[in-house]
């Protein structure tokens, strides 16, 4: 269980951040303006809105039925 919080804040504590790179989505726009207009929720760091966020988006072009 430990674990799977300490994946839960990875994006606001340990993720190394490079402007103009991409690393993991709280890097793009659609996070960022999810935190600007949720900012209470983006408080927190245990928050689980990566579904949210990346609903729809597939990087890889694979779909798997």
């Amino acid at each position: 269980m430990r674990e799977i919080l300490e994946h839960t804040r990875w994006h606001k504590e340990k993720r190394v951040q490079e402007a103009n790179v991409m690393r993991h989505p709280a890097d793009g726009d659609a996070w960022k303006y999810f935190d600007e207009k949720h900012g209470e929720f983006a408080k927190d760091a245990r928050n689980l809105r990566l579904g949210f966020v990346t609903d729809g988006f597939n990087p890889f072009v694979h779909m798997s039925s």
